[in-house]
């Protein structure tokens, strides 16, 4: 007899067991700065229709200067310009149980230009492929420009605000003045457009208010402040807000025996189980792959099994459905739930 024991990654999500179908929602995001993080997502095992929801990120507002333009994310006098919010966009589309589809959640759109007139054309945050896209903000021209619903692909779609203007130097081109806004980042409703020291708003994610660093676009997708200019250094811009993937779908109910593939005779007993379930066999085993998938379908565990029985202890797993695939060494397959109460 041998037993398996193993632990959940502080990552791994968890569902407790009901009786009900569970609405579910998991959030796919950015890890490091500037950057555009690529990775891949795999559907829940039961899971065949979800709900996928993008924004694009905001661009950076535009650096304050002693005398003239702003830098970076625009010119305005003394103050930099606000930067532009990123696009909303989602659709609900069918998938395949535990399949992997790519996905990009683009980061701070974010440009050093010195005189401010940059273009900056950026991409935006996807999933499978463009299959959902929704453009990240952009400069152009020096202004902060919100990501277009026209350029971005869903079911609905909402324009990012462009960035306010900045606040005019002053006399002599001393003493420069406010930030401009940056633009709110599409929700709900498209996203506003910044003003001198306030930040546009999109639903729930507005841009930064002018005025720096501090000034930074809201999460996710807002665009990031201007900076202000004075009469000893101009100030840098906000930084942008970062773009966001949320998916959202349904777990089915729970059915306690039910074999998901059924060509390998096995039982498991007890199931539901609270300490430990025995995995029996009919016949000897030899070279029988045995592993244990969570309910997002990310493999926990697997090993190679020789003999007729193994024991699965808890361990630290926590109360929840998993599923154990085996496959023998002629290909043969069973795959089953179990439930940890």
């Amino acid at each position: 007899m041998k037993k398996l024991l193993f632990s959940i990654s502080a990552l791994t999500v968890v569902f407790n067991y009901s009786a009900k179908a569970q609405s579910v929602t998991d959030t796919l995001y950015t890890e490091s700065h500037y950057n555009v993080v690529c990775c891949y997502y795999t559907v829940p095992i039961g899971v065949d229709t979800i709900l996928v929801e993008c924004w694009g990120a905001g661009t950076n507002g535009g650096n304050g200067r002693r005398v003239g333009g702003g830098q970076g994310g625009g010119q305005g006098g003394g103050g930099g310009q606000g930067g532009g919010g990123g696009a909303y966009a989602r659709s609900v589309i069918n998938v395949v149980a535990g399949s992997t589809y790519p996905y990009k959640v683009d980061n701070c759109v974010y440009s050093d230009d010195p005189f401010g007139f940059i273009e900056l054309i950026t991409s935006g945050t996807s999933f499978n492929n463009k299959q959902i896209f929704a453009e990240s903000g952009s400069v152009r021209m020096g202004i902060g420009v919100g990501g277009h619903d026209s350029s971005s692909i869903g079911q609905v779609k909402f324009s990012g605000g462009g960035g306010g203007g900045g606040g005019r130097g002053g006399l002599g081109g001393l003493g420069g003045h406010g930030g401009g806004g940056g633009g709110g980042g599409g929700t709900k409703q498209n996203g506003g457009v910044g003003k001198i020291y306030i930040g546009g708003k999109g639903g729930d994610f507005g841009g930064g208010d002018g005025g720096g660093c501090q000034g930074n676009g809201g999460f996710p997708g807002g665009g990031g402040g201007g900076g202000d200019g004075n009469a000893i250094v101009g100030t840098p811009g906000g930084k942008g807000g970062e773009g966001m993937i949320l998916i959202t779908y349904t777990l089915p109910k729970v059915s306690r025996t039910t074999d998901i593939v059924n060509h390998l005779s096995i039982t498991i007993s007890p199931n539901p189980f609270k300490s430990s379930t025995t995995i029996a066999f009919k016949e000897e085993q030899r070279n029988t792959v045995v592993k244990v998938i969570d309910i997002l379908g990310k493999e926990i565990n697997s090993q190679t099994f020789s003999g007729k029985e193994f024991v699965l202890e808890k361990g630290a797993m926590q109360a929840g459905i998993y599923f154990v695939y085996v496959m023998d060494n002629k290909n043969n397959k069973c795959i089953r739930k179990v439930i940890l109460q």
